[in-house]
């Protein structure tokens, strides 16, 4: 976890939130489907420790490997916790990441 600019000055984050809709299924299990990730992970354990929203700084890689971890799963854009659902320790977290451009001068 860093966060650390990119050569765009950009900065990324994971985000994740603890979901309330019981009616949308995760699309993906931590544990099972990414058991390396150790961001994901720590986020995942945060927001279900503290039960609300976690931000936190990524590089270049962890968000390419967030972005191979969710491709042609279904993302809940339209949920009240927008996001990738995804089980963790039996609970149901909900994360993203967004890139902010960092302003200059």
């Amino acid at each position: 976890m860093t966060n650390e600019r990119n050569e765009n000055d950009e900065l990324s984050f994971l985000i994740g939130m603890p979901v309330s809709d019981e009616e949308k299924e995760p699309v993906l299990s931590i544990e099972d489907d990414a058991p390396d990730f150790t961001v994901l992970h720590d986020v995942a354990q945060e927001v279900i420790e503290t039960e609300g929203t976690v931000s936190v700084g990524i590089d270049e890689e962890e968000v390419d490997q967030f972005d191979e971890l969710t491709t042609g799963v279904e993302y809940y854009e339209d949920a009240s916790q927008p996001g990738y659902y995804m089980e963790f320790e039996d609970e149901v977290v909900s994360l993203h990441t967004e890139t902010e451009v960092e302003a200059t001068g």
